[in-house]
């Protein structure tokens, strides 16, 4: 956030960013299994596509889709298929 031209930090505690006037902004997916700190990025990320839903764009990447996939793969349905 610190070198980007389009994010700023909206308070000292860097929980919420701001996106400048007129910017957009693409996250290219990705946003788990980097290190500590995922659940608070990905709650930052999300707040910022809430508050600017038609500038913010997020793209799924493969590692945020093999999370989205591990509920069903551990529902109790799909155990007792196997």
């Amino acid at each position: 956030v610190e070198i980007s031209l389009v994010l700023q930090w909206s308070d000292a505690s860097r929980t919420k960013l701001e996106l400048v006037p007129g910017a957009e902004f693409v996250y290219g997916g990705d946003s788990q299994d980097k290190g500590i700190g995922d659940i608070r990025f990905v709650r930052v990320l999300l707040d910022l596509k809430k508050r600017y839903p038609d500038r913010v764009h997020i793209i799924i990447g493969n590692r945020d889709a093999n999370k989205l996939r591990l509920a069903t793969e551990l529902s109790e349905e799909a155990i007792r298929d196997e």
